[in-house]
C-alpha cells in the first residue's frame, strides 16, 4: 500500500515504536560496554560498576517503559483478552524467584497474539532469548568459581569468551524480541485501521 494512502498509526503503536528503538538502542550500549570492559579486565573496578549500574538501572527503565506499552496495547488497541494487567507483566520481571518463569510466558503470550498465526509456533528466538539470559543470570553468579575450578589453558580461554561474549548476546536477542513484537504489532495495527476503513 502507497504510504500516502496508508491509514493514520495508532498513537499508542508510534509511542511503542519509539519505545522500542531506545530500549534496543540502550540494551546495544550496555552490551558493547559489558563486553569491550570484559574483555579489558574480568574483574570489574570501582569505576565498570558504577556505568554498568548507570546503564543498567536505564536499561531497566527502557525494557520496563516498553513492555508496559506493548503488553497494554493487546487490550486496548487489539482488544484480546490477556492472562494479567500490563502493570502486572511489567512486575513478574521484579518477583524473586517468579522471575526465572514468568516474564518468558509473559512474552510468549504477546507472541501469539501479536503474531501472524504462521509464526505462533515460530518462537526459536524467544526460547534462544530466555535460554541466553537465564545463563547469564547464573553464569555471572558462579563465574569466580567456574574459573577457580578450570585451570587448564583451554578451560581459561572458553571461560574468557563467555566472559566476554554472554551478555552482549543475550542483549542482541533480547533487541530482536522487542524489535519482532513491536513490528508484529505495526501490521496488525495496520490491518486493523485497513479494515476499519473498508467497513
Amino acid at each position: 500500500m502507497d504510504s500516502l494512502h496508508r491509514p493514520p498509526e495508532h498513537p499508542k503503536l508510534r509511542s511503542l515504536r519509539t519505545r522500542s528503538r531506545l530500549t534496543i538502542g540502550f540494551l546495544s550500549i550496555l552490551g558493547i560496554v559489558f563486553g569491550v570492559r570484559m574483555g579489558m579486565s574480568p574483574a570489574p573496578t570501582k569505576e565498570d560498576i558504577f556505568l554498568r549500574g548507570v546503564l543498567w538501572a536505564i536499561v531497566v527503565v527502557a525494557w520496563s517503559s516498553w513492555l508496559w506499552r506493548a503488553y497494554g496495547n493487546l487490550t486496548e488497541i487489539f482488544e484480546f483478552k490477556t492472562k494479567r494487567s500490563k502493570t502486572m507483566a511489567v512486575a513478574h520481571h521484579f518477583i524473586p524467584f517468579l522471575n526465572f518463569i514468568k516474564p518468558y510466558e509473559v512474552f510468549v503470550e504477546m507472541w501469539n497474539l501479536s503474531a501472524p498465526p504462521s509464526h505462533h509456533q515460530r518462537r526459536a528466538l524467544l526460547r534462544f532469548w530466555w535460554g541466553a539470559w537465564l545463563s547469564c543470570m547464573f553464569y555471572f553468579q558462579y563465574n569466580s568459581r567456574f574459573s577457580a575450578a578450570m585451570q587448564d589453558s583451554i578451560s581459561q580461554t572458553l571461560l574468557t569468551v563467555l566472559d566476554i561474549g554472554l551478555f552482549p548476546a543475550a542483549c542482541a536477542l533480547a533487541s530482536c524480541v522487542i524489535w519482532s513484537i513491536t513490528q508484529f504489532q505495526i501490521k496488525l495495527g495496520r490491518h486493523q485501521e485497513v479494515a476499519r476503513v473498508l467497513e
